[in-house]
């Protein structure tokens, strides 16, 4: 490959990646996160996740997984998480999420095609390479 041809390749990605970060859906993740990092109420519930997590691991390192006590704190766990879950910022942020996924897959499939069929599939399965 030639000099020039390789700056056309780094323009190409460049402006790509231009594209990318401008692009409405990443904006809207972007302020979707900010929001709901920046929330008190949904940080509380991520530290009481969190809590609940380590209660938890703790618990398991003294008692059997079919004691009255893991049990408890994996019943809490649970309705932690439900409540980090369903909260209206964290949906909100997820659907984002999925959005932005999906431009990412349909890049990924536009760009990587004509590799993917010369190594035989693999290029676009992520497993193959890692």
């Amino acid at each position: 490959m030639n000099i020039q041809k390789s700056a056309e390749i780094i323009q190409t990605t460049l402006d790509l990646r231009d594209a990318i970060n401008r692009d409405s859906r990443v904006l809207a993740l972007i302020i979707s996160e900010n929001t709901m990092e920046n929330d008190e109420h949904i940080q509380f519930l991520s530290k009481d996740l969190h809590l609940c997590e380590d209660t938890l691991n703790q618990l398991l390192k003294v008692y059997d997984l079919d004691s009255t006590v893991v049990q408890e704190a994996q019943t809490r766990l649970y309705h932690a998480k439900l409540l980090l879950d369903e909260h209206p910022l964290v949906i909100a942020y997820r659907a984002q999420y999925r959005e932005v996924q999906a431009m990412y897959e349909q890049i990924n499939q536009v760009v990587f095609r004509p590799f993917n069929h010369h190594l035989g599939g693999h290029c676009a399965n992520p497993h193959y390479w890692g």
